[in-house]
């Protein structure tokens, strides 16, 4: 038998505060974790809503940035396909709308008049990296463009040039045939060329730069490092004005006589202010422009009275008399600038040569168009004194230049041509093409591009 003390199971003391005290501590504790948790959930809440109301802003915002997108961009294709190409237009209201009505941007277009082809007003901003390499003319309108909160007035701009008074050498622009590039040809401005669709490989003629705005070609120009890549900078949108059906995006255009656009036209330009017009058949000897009846015409650059001349029909050849002595040729810079278009819109005795004679350093326009296809040729009569002739050529005719002799024509200018242009061949001739940096009204004579640009008001 066991003894008393462990005939019974042995109880421990408890100790009932320590107990409570337990329960109070989990208490406690459970109630800061139910509180942190509903601090932490209404902190969650308190950012989501705070997120939501930063999503319905941002939504406003980004409707707003786009509707003002959108509205530039209406007034955009409004200025390229009214303004750039035509004469004159009323006020216009364009908005564009979503399936539901909802209105994602306007534009307000103000009346206007006027051409942006002919314009003389100076454009107001320089955009260095625009098309007209410096200031041109302009035809500017001030556009509203509602963003569906406010209303933001952005200037757009008609903005025209002479290609060739821009910096370039050469422009080809005839997008729908293929006009041939060749000769030995070395131009220190960039070649403009819009599409030889069957002309490839490398070609002789030598380009600082040189830029397709379409893409259908593999022709290639050379520098002193031999062949090299076009340049990839983005082109803006160009235009001369309507040509056929179409608005001359595409590189078509008519700049001697232009039909759709009267007033752009050389053929108009020349007509404006003192002129003289000269037919084949009629003898004539006037301020610096003869006629000997039988289609030769002669026109002397040194003549200070010499005005713009128009040529006619039954002309076969033209000589451009230029200076002898080098006092003609320094004194021929103060000289006004001359307009000399040749017009033909018959083939009886048509055209065969443009003679230029000596050097030339008056500032001169010249334009040419057969009535058909054939070409004609742009001869220098004195290659050997290697002349500086200064001369801005535009053609709607294929062109051959030749040389009499080996030598070197440097051509202060550029030829923009809507058909081919053959440089010379011979051995030891070369053509030269450097810019004309200095146009003065050559400026107003030469025929343009026209583009859009736009600059948003503070």
């Amino acid at each position: 038998m066991f003894p008393p003390s462990l005939s019974k199971p042995m109880k421990l003391p408890i100790q009932a505060s320590r107990f409570k005290s337990v329960r109070g501590s989990v208490l406690i504790i459970a109630i800061m974790i139910c509180a942190l948790g509903t601090i932490g959930m209404a902190a969650w809440i308190s950012i989501i809503n705070a997120r939501g109301r930063y999503v319905e802003q941002q939504e406003t915002v980004v409707h707003a940035r786009l509707s003002e997108q959108n509205g530039r961009t209406l007034a955009r294709q409004y200025m390229m396909v009214r303004t750039a190409v035509e004469s004159s237009g009323s006020g216009q209201t364009l908005t564009l709308y979503d399936a539901g009505g909802a209105s994602w941007g306007s534009a307000v277009i103000p009346s206007w008049s006027g051409s942006a082809l002919t314009t003389t007003a100076q454009s107001l901003a320089v955009n260095r990296f625009g098309p007209a390499n410096g200031r041109g003319y302009e035809l500017p309108l001030s556009v509203t463009v509602n963003d569906t909160l406010t209303d933001r007035v952005t200037y757009f701009s008609a903005k025209s040039r002479s290609p060739i008074l821009s910096g370039h050498s050469i422009v080809c622009q005839a997008p729908n045939n293929s006009p041939g590039i060749s000769g030995k040809i070395e131009a220190t401005g960039n070649i403009l060329v819009w599409a030889p669709n069957t002309q490839g490989g490398t070609t002789a003629i030598t380009a600082q730069n040189y830029t397709y705005p379409l893409t259908n070609t593999s022709l290639t120009f050379r520098n002193a490092a031999g062949a090299f890549a076009p340049t990839n900078f983005p082109f803006t949108p160009i235009t001369s004005g309507k040509a056929s059906s179409t608005l001359g995006y595409g590189g078509a255009g008519a700049y001697v006589q232009n039909f759709n656009h009267l007033e752009s036209s050389l053929a108009y330009k020349v007509t404006q202010g003192s002129y003289i017009t000269v037919s084949g058949w009629v003898e004539m000897d006037e301020r610096g422009v003869s006629c000997n009846g039988s289609g030769r015409v002669t026109i002397d650059l040194d003549e200070p009275t010499l005005p713009n001349v128009l040529v006619q029909n039954n002309v076969d050849r033209v000589t451009l008399v230029g200076q002898q002595s080098n006092g003609d040729f320094n004194a021929a810079d103060a000289l006004g600038a001359v307009l000399v278009v040749i017009n033909q819109t018959s083939s009886t005795n048509e055209l065969a040569q443009v003679r230029c004679r000596y050097r030339n350093n008056r500032r001169l326009m010249l334009g040419v168009r057969k009535s058909n296809s054939n070409g004609y040729t742009l001869r220098f009569s004195e290659p050997e004194l290697n002349p500086d002739w200064r001369m801005i050529m535009t053609a709607e005719s294929p062109t051959a230049v030749s040389l009499d002799e080996a030598g070197t024509v440097t051509l202060k200018g550029g030829i923009r041509t809507t058909k081919s242009l053959a440089g010379p061949t011979g051995t030891g001739q070369l053509l030269t093409i450097v810019s004309e940096t200095d146009g003065k009204l050559l400026e107003r004579h030469a025929d343009r591009n026209v583009w859009v640009e736009s600059y948003r008001l503070p």
